[in-house]
């Protein structure tokens, strides 16, 4: 083991923290000079174990990832943008997990080069409420050569950390000045639209984003999402939607994990109105944009001042059944 490597990943911690496991290292690196260079298993865990009593739970999750991560991304022989990753304390939006993440890129990608047109046109792609870059990553392989990404988010620190993150020749992030009950309480401007020429991407991502909004800001952003794609392009936006499938659900549901998901059935039962009888939130939802769910009529009404059309589902695994992802993802596309 390199203990170079271990003194990086203590730079998570406070000075004081820095301190104490710096000394602790140079201790057992002074314990390995004098017996072996090669360290055994034993050992190994016995310095992890004592490491991990001198740091709570969430700062050894990123000191392991902060050795393991650099050996595991040398071993990806067959794609380069994993390697975009953010670290453990950069990665948010209900998806911390390194594996999780690039399961999700991984999806997305290969969701959306399949919807794509097969041709040398330039990719202009949109992601609204890109948090931390998920599907910036996803977008990588398919902007290399000839596309922009853009980002939106409500939260100023995300957009920051993607500007110093991700290379500048393939992306750019704004800032939206706009007031979200969860994610941006204390931002007071209300839809305000997005700093964009009308027609003016072809493509339009937002994963975990009307699963945030009341009915007003879902009508307003939705046509927004109109106004700036240009004639056939499409958008993938991520709904809990209140479908057939969802209310064939509702009776096996339970307080018990999922075996699609980790977390309890009942969890996800949208049984209280918010405004409308077609958006709804779950009773645990104290502010109910924490989880916004839509039927198939909220839907409708949220195309019916638009050109889009409702083109395809991807059903999601939170109805307790296979499914691509955890939310439905739905693709519109807009008429020529």
């Amino acid at each position: 083991m390199n203990f170079e490597d271990v003194q990086k990943a203590v730079d998570l911690f406070s000075p004081e923290e820095m301190k104490r496991l710096r000394g602790y290292i140079e201790h057992r690196e002074q314990q390995m000079e004098q017996s072996s260079t090669i360290v055994s298993v034993e050992s190994l865990f016995t310095t992890l174990a004592d490491i991990r009593s001198k740091m709570d739970v969430t700062k050894f999750l990123a000191f392991l990832e902060n050795l393991y991560l650099p050996y595991d991304k040398n071993n990806i022989r067959r794609t380069t943008n994993l390697d975009l990753i953010p670290d453990y304390s950069h990665r948010r939006g209900g998806k911390i997990a390194y594996a999780e993440w690039a399961h999700v890129i991984g999806i997305f990608q290969t969701i959306i080069g399949q919807h794509l047109p097969r041709n040398d046109s330039e990719l202009m792609w949109l992601d609204v409420g890109c948090g931390t870059g998920i599907l910036a990553i996803a977008a990588y392989p398919l902007i290399l050569e000839k596309g922009k990404y853009i980002g939106i988010d409500v939260q100023r620190r995300d957009i920051e950390f993607c500007r110093e993150h991700y290379p500048a020749s393939l992306y750019e992030f704004q800032h939206l000045d706009a007031k979200n009950a969860v994610y941006s309480p204390l931002q007071d401007s209300i839809h305000t639209p997005w700093k964009l020429e009308d027609s003016s991407v072809n493509l339009v991502t937002a994963l975990s984003v009307w699963t945030h909004f009341d009915q007003a800001d879902a009508l307003f952003y939705f046509q927004e999402v109109d106004r700036v794609l240009k004639s056939e392009g499409k958008a993938f936006l991520t709904f809990f939607l209140l479908d057939k499938e969802y209310e064939q659900s509702l009776a096996g549901r339970s307080p018990l994990q999922s075996a699609y998901h980790k977390t309890p059935t009942d969890k996800w039962i949208f049984d209280q109105y918010s405004v409308s009888t077609h958006w709804r939130h779950p009773e645990w939802a104290k502010i109910s944009e924490n989880a916004i769910g839509v039927t198939p009529t909220g839907i409708q009404q949220l195309l019916e001042k638009t050109d889009l059309l409702w083109e395809h589902t991807y059903l999601g695994n939170w109805k307790e059944k296979f499914g691509l992802f955890f939310q439905d993802i739905l693709v519109f596309k807009k008429r020529r």
